[in-house]
């Protein structure tokens, strides 16, 4: 009896395996004949079955529900993300197709997502993003572009949720990466390997190889967490993001440019110089740092002390543009006062004369902006916003001054 009922069992899980092959079969049919749904529908009623399976059968399986998850263009994310991690499972198991549908997948995804959020629809384009990264997660790159871009589309909690995920996971993103020397426009251009950027030097198009080392994105990691907590009012998380990462590196210039900004969002402008000075200690010769010194110091008002910042900024780096253009912009606010006591003058000889003193003041204030001025144009790319802004004011200051040729070759 005993024996009877062991080969019913047998029989019985034969039957089952037989009609689990015969449902993935069918499966795949239906999504040959472009019926998903369908196809969603066999493989639901025997999935609960399938872990008792030989592996073949299970790689089969994941197999065609990752294909009738994704397939057919399907934008719904959620089961995109499930047919990413049946394919996964798939190619865990040995499926022979698996890893090349995962490949396929995380291109047109990933080009998908470079398309929309260049059209600044961030949503999407952090979702499609996130989809890459879960299709293979050792791409953590993708997971920080998807968090970054969440951020663009300030869906903070998204964003925060996948910063942390890369803070459990370590992530630094510095890798090394190939450079050459465009021949023909100069510019340095950046390879995925070195093999890639060997080709164009051997071709002869580019010169100059050499290899570098990104900076840690580990900073940029903090310093996002910190302003989600920010945006979201939650300033105590804030800065304790920010201050538990300079414990463990306390003298990491990244991170304490980080706190130095959340400090600038909180308008607490004096910790904020507080924490340049304390950079520009370990980096005496770094432009930049004076050159934030000056904005955040003319924003509390004190302008003399701001124009020696962009002066130490331009002696460091003499070619620092927008410092010279915001030394003009120092010097030609001191019209403002002017300008408002000219509109409240009268009509009387006294007043006329003093219409005419206050008008010298202001030709002088014009001229001594035009050192910083033209110092500008000369450095600034043509066609960019800064350089049109600084030929517009040249042109108004020239022919307030009645340089007319200066003014005219402007137009030209």
């Amino acid at each position: 009896m005993k024996t009877k009922l062991f080969t019913i069992a047998i029989a019985l899980s034969s039957v089952v395996a037989m009609a689990q092959k015969k449902e993935i079969k069918n499966a795949e049919k239906a999504i040959e004949d472009g019926n998903y749904a369908e196809a969603k529908a066999l493989l639901n009623s025997v999935e609960s079955m399938i872990a008792g399976e030989k592996e073949k059968v299970q790689a089969d399986f994941y197999y065609v529900k990752g294909i009738a998850l994704v397939g057919n263009n399907n934008k719904n994310n959620q089961e995109i993300i499930a047919g990413a991690e049946a394919l996964n499972k798939a190619a865990a198991l040995g499926h022979d197709e698996a890893q090349n549908k995962i490949d396929d997948l995380v291109i047109d995804v990933y080009n998908s997502a470079v398309q929309n959020s260049k059209a600044k629809r961030f949503k999407e384009a952090s979702d499609e993003l996130y989809i890459s990264y879960q299709l293979d997660k050792k791409d953590t790159l993708k997971l920080f572009l998807a968090a970054g871009t969440a951020l663009n589309a300030k869906e903070y909690d998204k964003s925060l949720e996948y910063y942390q995920e890369l803070n459990r996971l370590g992530y630094d993103g510095r890798k090394l990466v190939y450079t050459a020397v465009n021949k023909t426009t100069q510019e340095v251009e950046s390879f995925a390997t070195a093999n890639q950027r060997d080709v164009y030097i051997r071709v002869g198009s580019h010169s100059n190889p050499s290899v570098e080392r990104e900076e840690s994105k580990r900073p940029e990691i903090v310093k996002n967490i910190a302003i989600i907590y920010f945006q979201k009012g939650d300033n105590d998380k804030a800065f304790d993001a920010i201050q538990q990462a300079r414990k463990q590196n306390p003298k990491d210039i990244g991170l304490m440019l980080a706190e130095a900004e959340i400090y600038s969002r909180a308008n607490d402008l004096e910790k904020y110089n507080s924490i340049l000075q304390e950079i520009i200690k370990l980096e005496p010769n770094n432009a930049d740092l004076y050159y934030n010194l000056g904005i955040s110091t003319s924003k509390s008002g004190d302008n003399e002390a701001a124009a020696k910042f962009y002066k130490k900024a331009i002696e460091i780096n003499p070619e620092h543009t927008d410092a010279y253009i915001n030394l003009a912009s120092i010097v030609l606010a001191k019209e403002k006062p002017i300008i408002e006591e000219m509109n409240n003058l009268g009509m009387s000889a006294a007043d006329n004369k003093r219409y005419e003193a206050l008008q010298n003041e202001r030709k002088e204030i014009y001229r001594s902006s035009l050192e910083y001025l033209e110092a500008a144009k000369k450095r600034s790319k043509e066609g960019t916003d800064s350089y049109k802004g600084v030929v517009q004011t040249l042109y108004q200051i020239y022919s307030f001054l009645g340089e007319e040729e200066k003014a005219k070759a402007l137009k030209n």
